[in-house]
């Protein structure tokens, strides 16, 4: 839900994983196609919200396995770190996060790119070089 709420993921991309899992479930929970129908990200969304995926995990696995996602995303052509550092942020505040550690520097890389953008402080580049370099380490 993360990954496709911050633009870190295609609808499209998840469309084929739903799809995939239906055809190899005898029983596909109804929620699946939904995800496989929806035609926009609040659709889809909301359909991963009812299929309750991140309750079924190990909320360390699957931060894990978001941080894989976010590694593609900003190793795309445009990568929007904005949007990552607030993904971040909120991953962080549902404590969906790899260990303690990452926590205390996904809390703060919004504020810290925030900052560097305006020029109150800090480096742009770093900020963002930092956040690469943390979710590299933690992916999945």
């Amino acid at each position: 839900m993360i990954a496709v709420k911050y633009g870190a993921i295609e609808l499209s991309e998840l469309v084929t994983w739903a799809d995939a899992i239906i055809l190899e479930l005898e029983n596909p929970p109804t929620e699946l196609f939904d995800v496989s129908l929806a035609k926009s990200v609040s659709q889809t969304v909301s359909a991963l919200n009812q299929l309750g995926v991140g309750a079924l995990c190990n909320k360390s696995e699957l931060s894990k396995s978001v941080f894989g996602i976010f590694h593609n995303y900003l190793n795309s052509e445009n990568p929007n770190y904005e949007r990552i550092s607030k993904a971040l942020f909120d991953m962080y505040m549902e404590n969906l996060i790899p260990d303690a550690e990452s926590g205390t520097y996904m809390v703060s890389y919004w504020d810290e790119l925030d900052l560097a953008e305006l020029g109150h402080y800090g480096n742009v580049e770093e900020v963002k070089l930092s956040m690469k370099n943390l979710i590299n380490e933690k992916k999945r």
